[in-house]
């Protein structure tokens, strides 16, 4: 069997709740250190870090993460950065989601959320803070969209461009609805 067709059938066990035998295959993969080792590594943490199957257990999960991570899986430095956050340490969570936030919409959201309940902002971090809100909101980032167009509303833009944050807004009402009726978390976690 090649590395696609292990992959595969780990999946395929993982759709029909035999979590052991995915593991197996993923553990194998990686005792390989082959082909699909970062694929396994990144299947591995977030089996994990979910408790899927196996009790939760996020030192396993950053340990896989982080062995993704290093084959170069973006989705392992996201899903690090937010096992990082949830477990307190905002500081290393920030790195990560900063890595991976120019392709990541929700990366770059938690890059400006961390930055903006920080105590204390400088200027600096004030203008990284709009960097990050910005190329969230620019990838298509719901929550991002919307939190500038109220702030276009509200004048904080400049008076010019409150009818824009108006119409912005209302035009994101019917998107933002229909992610929360598909129960899509606004497409992120």
């Amino acid at each position: 069997m090649n590395t696609n067709e292990y992959l595969e059938e780990a999946r395929r066990d993982l759709e029909n709740g035999r979590y052991q035998e995915a593991i197996s295959i993923y553990q194998m993969l990686i005792a390989e250190n082959g082909e699909g080792k970062d694929t396994a590594a990144y299947c591995l943490g977030i089996i994990c870090d979910g408790g899927i199957g196996v009790p939760t257990d996020p030192i396993a999960a950053e340990r896989y993460y982080s062995m993704a991570e290093n084959g170069n899986q973006p989705l392992a430095t996201y899903r690090l950065g937010k096992l990082l956050y949830r477990n307190g340490d905002a500081a290393r969570a920030l790195t990560k989601f900063k890595k991976v936030a120019e392709t990541n919409p929700s990366a770059a959201y938690w890059s400006y959320y961390i930055l903006s309940t920080q105590n204390g902002i400088s200027a600096h971090h004030r203008a990284e803070k709009e960097l990050y809100l910005n190329s969230a909101a620019n990838q298509g980032h719901l929550i991002a969209m919307r939190i500038n167009a109220v702030r276009k509303m509200r004048g904080l833009e400049g008076i010019l461009k409150i009818p824009w944050g108006v119409i912005e807004y209302f035009a994101l009402t019917p998107k933002i609805w229909k992610a929360v009726a598909r129960r899509d978390d606004f497409r992120y976690q």
